[in-house]
């Protein structure tokens, strides 16, 4: 028996809780009926506007799945492109880890919400969340874990690829994106098109649309506004 095999056995045979973790915040229907449909397919595509609840959604997933120890690790990715000026990693100011973190905020501020700063920043500090760019992953192996692929728009197909990968036995990925908030130059390079075909082509996965509005009432007319104009 290989030591992943003996690894994964090891991991499946372990305690579950008998309680459920009981998180800060509570879904909404449409949010309980898209994370039902998540749980049955080793990846899904998450999209919808601005606001809609794509990365609240998937970190309440993934640490639900933790904190139920039917996963052992969580691993956030994203690209790491600014708005407007496709900044590289290595022209950010600071070390690796403050260039991570500034990039990642968005999803530890959901993770805070739900369940608290501390517990976060200390399951950070455990290694059992990981946060690391797409650039990073190439070589590894993602066991018995979710995989969250943020703000993927803004990622090239090679880019996803690669992330998509490294998905190992017990693990799943959950793709958001919204290509309305596609910061790349030349939008041509974005992933967008190769997830398409995926959708298509990959009966295991699934693609779901968030509708609901979490943020003011303002942000849905400004981006039903800004989508007209764009177009």
């Amino acid at each position: 028996m290989s030591s992943n095999n003996h690894n994964d056995e090891v991991f499946q045979n372990k305690k579950k809780p008998k309680t459920p973790f009981k998180f800060n915040l509570i879904l909404n229907e449409e949010q309980k009926e898209a994370k039902q449909k998540i749980l049955e397919h080793p990846i899904t595509l998450l999209t919808g506007n601005p606001g809609s609840g794509k990365t609240l959604l998937s970190t309440n997933i993934a640490l639900d799945l933790l904190f139920k120890k039917e996963i052992e690790r969580i691993y956030i990715a994203r690209p790491f492109i600014y708005a407007e000026s496709e900044q590289s990693l290595g022209a950010l100011p600071g070390g690796i880890q403050d260039k991570l973190i500034g990039i990642t905020t968005p999803i530890l501020e959901n993770m805070y919400l739900l369940c608290g700063k501390q517990k976060v920043e200390e399951l950070v500090q455990e290694g059992i969340i990981n946060i690391l760019p797409l650039a990073f992953m190439r070589g590894i192996t993602i066991f018995n874990s979710v995989l969250i692929l943020d703000e993927v728009q803004n990622a090239t197909s090679s880019q996803l690829f690669t992330a998509l990968s490294r998905l190992g036995k017990n693990s799943k990925a959950i793709i958001t994106g919204d290509i309305n908030q596609c910061d790349l130059k030349n939008k041509s390079l974005s992933c967008w098109n190769f997830l398409k075909i995926l959708e298509k082509d990959i009966q295991e996965m699934t693609r779901i649309n968030l509708t609901s509005n979490h943020r003011h009432d303002i942000v849905e007319k400004i981006t039903n506004v800004y989508n007209q104009y764009k177009d």
